[in-house]
Protein backbone atom coordinates (compact mmCIF):
# COMPACT_ATOMS: atom_id res chain seq x y z
CA UNK A 1 0.00 0.00 0.00
CA UNK A 2 1.33 3.20 -0.79
CA UNK A 3 2.58 5.67 2.18
CA UNK A 4 4.22 2.29 4.22
CA UNK A 5 1.61 1.77 6.68
CA UNK A 6 1.00 -1.63 6.29
CA UNK A 7 -2.87 -1.25 6.84
CA UNK A 8 -5.38 -2.68 4.64
CA UNK A 9 -7.16 -0.24 2.08
CA UNK A 10 -10.98 -0.05 3.17
CA UNK A 11 -14.18 1.80 2.09
CA UNK A 12 -17.00 2.06 4.08
CA UNK A 13 -20.56 3.24 3.62
CA UNK A 14 -22.73 3.89 6.50
CA UNK A 15 -25.98 6.22 5.91
CA UNK A 16 -25.13 7.02 2.32
CA UNK A 17 -22.12 8.51 3.92
CA UNK A 18 -18.58 6.99 2.58
CA UNK A 19 -14.94 6.88 4.52
CA UNK A 20 -11.99 6.67 3.28
CA UNK A 21 -8.67 5.04 5.50
CA UNK A 22 -6.76 2.46 7.07
CA UNK A 23 -6.92 -0.25 9.47
CA UNK A 24 -4.12 0.35 12.04
CA UNK A 25 -3.25 -3.50 12.45
CA UNK A 26 -0.05 -4.30 10.69
CA UNK A 27 -1.24 -7.22 10.18
CA UNK A 28 -4.11 -9.09 9.44
CA UNK A 29 -5.15 -12.10 12.40
CA UNK A 30 -3.43 -15.56 11.98
CA UNK A 31 -5.72 -18.69 11.51
CA UNK A 32 -9.07 -18.97 9.95
CA UNK A 33 -11.56 -16.59 11.25
CA UNK A 34 -15.07 -17.44 13.46
CA UNK A 35 -18.10 -15.98 14.32
CA UNK A 36 -19.16 -14.72 17.45
CA UNK A 37 -22.78 -13.90 18.65
CA UNK A 38 -22.40 -10.64 21.23
CA UNK A 39 -25.41 -8.73 23.12
CA UNK A 40 -23.64 -5.47 24.10
CA UNK A 41 -25.35 -1.99 25.35
CA UNK A 42 -25.59 0.94 23.62
CA UNK A 43 -22.37 2.70 25.27
CA UNK A 44 -20.19 -0.21 23.71
CA UNK A 45 -22.21 -0.18 20.37
CA UNK A 46 -21.97 3.62 20.24
CA UNK A 47 -17.61 2.83 20.64
CA UNK A 48 -17.76 0.34 17.87
CA UNK A 49 -19.12 2.77 15.61
CA UNK A 50 -17.14 5.39 15.97
CA UNK A 51 -14.53 3.16 15.21
CA UNK A 52 -16.34 2.33 12.16
CA UNK A 53 -17.40 5.91 11.50
CA UNK A 54 -13.70 6.99 11.91
CA UNK A 55 -12.60 4.74 9.01
CA UNK A 56 -10.87 2.51 11.77
CA UNK A 57 -13.01 -0.46 10.76
CA UNK A 58 -15.12 -1.43 7.96
CA UNK A 59 -17.89 -2.82 9.96
CA UNK A 60 -18.75 -3.12 14.02
CA UNK A 61 -17.39 -6.82 13.36
CA UNK A 62 -14.02 -5.38 12.39
CA UNK A 63 -13.67 -2.80 15.15
CA UNK A 64 -14.82 -5.74 17.62
CA UNK A 65 -11.99 -7.47 16.27
CA UNK A 66 -9.67 -4.62 16.62
CA UNK A 67 -10.55 -3.96 20.30
CA UNK A 68 -9.66 -7.77 21.07
CA UNK A 69 -6.52 -7.56 19.11
CA UNK A 70 -5.89 -4.33 20.96
CA UNK A 71 -6.36 -6.15 24.70
CA UNK A 72 -4.26 -9.35 23.50
CA UNK A 73 -1.42 -7.03 22.79
CA UNK A 74 -1.44 -4.70 25.66
CA UNK A 75 -2.59 -7.51 28.42
CA UNK A 76 -0.65 -10.16 27.39
CA UNK A 77 1.16 -10.93 30.58
CA UNK A 78 -2.13 -10.76 32.66
CA UNK A 79 -3.45 -12.99 29.72
CA UNK A 80 -1.30 -15.68 30.38
CA UNK A 81 -0.94 -15.72 34.11
CA UNK A 82 -5.08 -16.11 33.70
CA UNK A 83 -4.30 -18.78 31.41
CA UNK A 84 -2.30 -20.55 34.42
CA UNK A 85 -4.86 -20.16 37.08
CA UNK A 86 -7.36 -21.58 34.60
CA UNK A 87 -5.10 -24.75 34.24
CA UNK A 88 -4.61 -25.12 38.14
CA UNK A 89 -8.66 -24.77 38.42
CA UNK A 90 -8.97 -27.81 35.82
CA UNK A 91 -6.50 -29.99 37.95
CA UNK A 92 -7.84 -29.32 40.89
CA UNK A 93 -11.41 -30.28 39.44
CA UNK A 94 -9.61 -33.60 37.97
CA UNK A 95 -8.94 -34.73 41.26
CA UNK A 96 -12.44 -33.88 43.07
CA UNK A 97 -14.99 -36.06 43.33
CA UNK A 98 -16.85 -37.17 40.03
CA UNK A 99 -19.59 -35.22 38.86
Amino acid sequence: MPGGSGGSAMTTSRGGNETFGTLPCSEPAPGPMGSVMTRLRLPERQVLDTLVDAGVARSRADALAWCVRLVGQHEDDWLAELRTAMESVADVRAKGPAA
